[in-house]
């Protein structure tokens, strides 16, 4: 798999939203701290690698 077809965070995050039935607005305050999280990725927000390995860390402890 190269870059261009790497899953990306929010490729991710929106399948864990549709799997686990929770809002964009639950997911980021869970995972982030950030009600606004979601929705800015999806407006092309980038987030540090330390955000991106909190956020994946906690979607694992999830499931």
């Amino acid at each position: 798999m190269d870059a261009r077809t790497k899953p990306t965070l929010l490729d991710d995050v929106e399948a864990f939203l549709k799997a686990n039935g929770l809002s964009a607005t639950r997911f980021g305050v869970l995972a982030a701290g950030d009600t606004k999280f979601v929705n800015t990725l999806r407006k092309g927000r980038k987030v540090r690698l330390a955000t991106e390995e909190r956020v994946r860390a906690w979607m694992e402890s999830q499931g």
